[in-house]
């Protein structure tokens, strides 16, 4: 009982004292100490229970994620609204505080980011359908999200892809579009690789929206925008937030073109 009531001690004050980074080290430590390869004590589980409380309830910051990165504010945003919830332990499915920022994020899991953004604003909340044409998502953690990307027409989801593959820049901005039902103008990107690329149109749509913004080099936008290159968790993150921005402090914002001949 008393080694039970000095590690809520302990961890009152590691809310109080230690930063993110240090704080999810050391209920790493604690949890450690905790099961310690022995048989937990009825305290002990209501110590463990209360850790994973704390890990799975600690707001927006992951520990891997560098809260100086350009990156920082768009993850933790993105939690924040229920897009993304971190890795989580492969044998109890508890959240573990972290996100893997540089990893390359899949065309799997840029569909439940996008899916997550829309399902945020409240427009719509009916279930998606049950068919599924894409056999390789049929037993995949996201059979859902390609079957409500089927049924929306989402292009990429209709090239019936490889679930695990990682997704290109040019994918994820036009699974955005496609999620979000978006009407897009034509006219060209400001990208000297984009020119005919069969997503074109939303990388100019995207640009001119602030979604996107290129290649730079010392702070000077080079005019590139790599449009078959993959991209990391974070940029996912960031490129979902940025798409969500308008709805978050208004529920029916004005479309993103009400202009249909908008200055490139």
């Amino acid at each position: 009982m008393h080694r039970f009531i000095l590690a809520l001690c302990a961890l009152g004050l590691l809310l109080t004292a230690l930063p993110s980074q240090a704080f999810f080290e050391e209920i790493d430590t604690l949890e450690e100490r905790v099961t310690g390869g022995r048989a937990s004590t009825a305290g002990d589980t209501t110590v463990q229970n209360l850790i994973e409380t704390l890990d799975r309830g600690s707001g927006p910051v992951f520990r891997d994620v560098d809260q100086n990165a350009w990156y920082a504010a768009a993850v933790n945003a993105a939690a924040k609204q229920g897009l993304i919830h971190g890795d989580r332990d492969a044998k109890t499915g508890a959240l573990r505080g972290t996100f893997r920022p540089g990893d390359r994020v899949t065309v799997a899991e840029m569909l439940r980011i996008a899916y997550n953004a829309w399902y945020t604003t409240g427009i719509i909340t009916e279930p998606c359908p049950d068919t599924l044409k894409n056999n390789r998502a049929a037993t995949h953690w996201a059979k859902t999200d390609f079957a409500c990307a089927e049924a929306w027409q989402v292009r990429v989801a209709l090239t019936l892809p490889d679930p695990d593959r990682p997704a290109t820049r040019a994918e994820a901005v036009a699974i955005l579009t496609d999620v979000f039902q978006r009407q897009l103008p034509s006219y060209a990107a400001p990208f000297t690789d984009t020119a005919g690329h069969a997503y074109e149109t939303d990388i100019a749509a995207a640009a001119y929206l602030g979604i996107v913004t290129g290649d730079t080099k010392d702070g000077t936008a080079v005019g590139t925008f790599r449009p078959d290159d993959t991209l990391n968790r974070a940029e996912a993150a960031a490129v979902a937030v940025r798409t969500l921005s308008p709805y978050f402090n208004n529920p029916t914002p004005t479309p993103y073109f009400n202009n249909p001949t908008p200055t490139p």
